[in-house]
């Protein structure tokens, strides 16, 4: 019996995968430039870039969960 939820391996579970991914990639991105920005006038909008980044990734792994769980 199905609940509406979708299944791993279909296009809904393949997405959630890679906007997770994705997510990672730019969280690391991010990470690299706040460390670079260190002491300099961009440093307080790495480090709110980052932040965001990391709510990005956050709301991923949700979906994903959900997805996967149906939670």
């Amino acid at each position: 019996m199905s609940l509406g939820r979708p299944e791993r391996g279909d296009d809904v579970h393949e997405d959630a995968v890679e906007r997770l991914r994705d997510a990672q990639d730019d969280q690391s991105r991010l990470r690299r430039e706040a460390y670079m920005a260190r002491g300099t006038v961009r440093q307080d909008a790495t480090n709110d870039e980052l932040s965001d980044a990391g709510d990005r990734l956050a709301a991923r792994e949700a979906w994903l969960t959900w997805v996967e769980r149906g939670f």
